[in-house]
């Protein structure tokens, strides 16, 4: 009998053990529920403070521009390259000359792809390379052209000034800028600029034989009186 009370008794301790080995799985499982609840939301959470920092970043975003316009040009007129002339860094009739353009960007944003394309409607000139390519250029900087414009001038001509358009781009826009060069004709070795086409050459026997006319009519006037 006492023997049987035993048995039971250790029957009843592994129901119990077994209960509460039951019951601390449970509460394991639901614990581990109850943190991967946790990390979702704290996921969640996380994700959405993102998304709110990147809408509020673009939403600051500056829209820059950038605006170029011709700066200066420089003339080549030596006798090395395509130019031709007297190497005086002015435009002569009858030479050759190799342009050099700068463009200044007084935007607030770089240019990109910059390019720009040289013009003119005088007869005086012809251009035989007038398109050119340009470094990106900064907000605020200054940039040359990466080659030359090249253009003629006819000799034997009177010198006046040359208007000149050009025709400027970008990746992001594009301009219509107007300069001008001042072109001197040359007679013996002194500079007319803007000269008109009547013939140096005929003022000075023509003024001669005013003056003479002049001086004879005084003297017939004279003897008149006497």
């Amino acid at each position: 009998m006492v023997i049987k009370f035993r048995k039971n008794i250790r029957t009843w301790n592994i129901i119990v053990l077994l209960i509460i080995l039951g019951i601390l799985t449970l509460s394991a499982i639901g614990n581990e529920n109850q943190f991967e609840e946790k990390n979702t939301l704290t996921t969640d959470l996380y994700i959405y403070e993102s998304s709110s920092i990147f809408s509020s970043f673009n939403d600051t975003i500056i829209d820059e521009d950038p605006h170029l316009e011709f700066d200066w040009r420089y003339i080549d007129d030596d006798n090395s390259g395509e130019s031709s002339g007297n190497n005086d860094r002015v435009a002569d009739t009858g030479e050759t000359i190799q342009l050099r353009i700068s463009l200044k960007n007084t935007g607030s944003g770089t240019a990109y792809g910059v390019s720009a394309t040289l013009s003119t409607s005088d007869s005086l000139i012809t251009i035989t390379d007038n398109y050119e390519t340009y470094p990106d250029i900064h907000a605020g900087s200054i940039e040359l052209c990466d080659n030359y414009y090249i253009f003629s001038i006819k000799p034997s001509t009177f010198g006046r000034r040359v208007n000149f358009t050009l025709a400027i781009t970008c990746l992001q826009n594009d301009w219509i800028n107007k300069f001008s060069i001042q072109v001197y004709g040359d007679y013996g070795g002194v500079y007319y600029p803007n000269i008109p086409s009547f013939p140096l050459i005929l003022f000075v026997p023509i003024a001669m034989s005013t003056i003479i006319f002049s001086l004879i009519l005084y003297k017939k006037k004279l003897n008149l009186n006497h």
